[in-house]
């Protein structure tokens, strides 16, 4: 017969409450990380209503300026915002989808490359935003904090430069899901 002190005792009780208090903490932590990943996706849908809605209002000067038709000074100021805010949204659902999963990040970035390899006006507003964005950069003395997404669009976008897939015969000018 094994006999336990009263000390063994209390070290056992107290390693097992421990590791149940570690297990305990371990499940609030996974249950607050799902919240996180719900809530996401509820902003992240609420975006792209307004998003969508907002191209709507003027979805002809949306798809000229996909396709790079010549848009007036005025049409071209719209189309360079929405052009924007659809790069703003891509890039928040990389940055959520790499902090939060459950989503492989890279899909938003590489359907965000091919967007812009299907549409000359898209990259167009692209390569300049990335242009401007470093120039300004560079002339405050700022350090972008890099999440990745610029360089992995780039590389996605020099792929599908490389290999020339074919385009879309029947664009899609909502193209969140391409």
């Amino acid at each position: 017969m094994l006999k336990v002190s009263l000390k063994d005792a209390v070290e056992l009780t107290g390693i097992a409450a421990i590791v149940a208090s570690l297990v305990f903490v371990g499940l609030q932590i996974r249950q607050e990380q799902e919240i996180a990943i719900v809530d996401t996706y509820g902003e992240l849908s609420q975006s792209n209503i307004e998003l969508t809605f907002k191209i709507g209002e003027q979805i002809d000067i949306w798809k000229k300026g996909l396709d790079g038709e010549n848009l007036t000074a005025e049409e071209l100021d719209y189309f360079s915002v929405l052009a924007a805010a659809v790069t703003e949204y891509n890039q928040r659902m990389f940055i959520r989808w790499t902090r939060l999963g459950p989503i492989d990040p890279d899909m938003a970035a590489t359907r965000y490359a091919f967007a812009l390899y299907v549409f000359p006006g898209l990259r167009r507003e692209w390569e300049l935003s990335e242009q401007w964005g470093s120039h300004l950069d560079t002339a405050r003395g700022i350090v972008r904090r890099s999440t990745g997404w610029g360089s992995r669009v780039n590389g996605y976008l020099e792929q599908y430069d490389r290999e020339n897939p074919p385009r879309p015969t029947n664009k899609r000018y909502i193209f969140w899901d391409y």
